[in-house]
């Protein structure tokens, strides 16, 4: 399920992970509330494993999450 809500307030946080072996170097981004209920909670994070293949996790509003079935 996609959720669409706009957040305020927010830094970007980017990391890089290197593999001491391989030396394969991987990308990700995360978004962080800054103030209020959401301050230092992750609301967006993006890794990119490879040039083709790009996952994004969104955090879902309370409303959302509250209302769907248990898996």
């Amino acid at each position: 399920m996609l959720a669409d809500r706009t957040y305020e307030d927010l830094l970007e946080t980017d990391f890089l992970t290197a593999n001491q072996a391989t030396g394969r170097k991987v990308y990700f981004s995360i978004l962080v509330g800054t103030k209020g209920d959401q301050r230092g909670v992750p609301v967006q994070i993006r890794y990119q494993p490879n040039w083709w293949f790009q996952v994004v996790l969104n955090l879902l509003p309370k409303t959302v999450a509250q209302s769907q079935p248990p898996h």
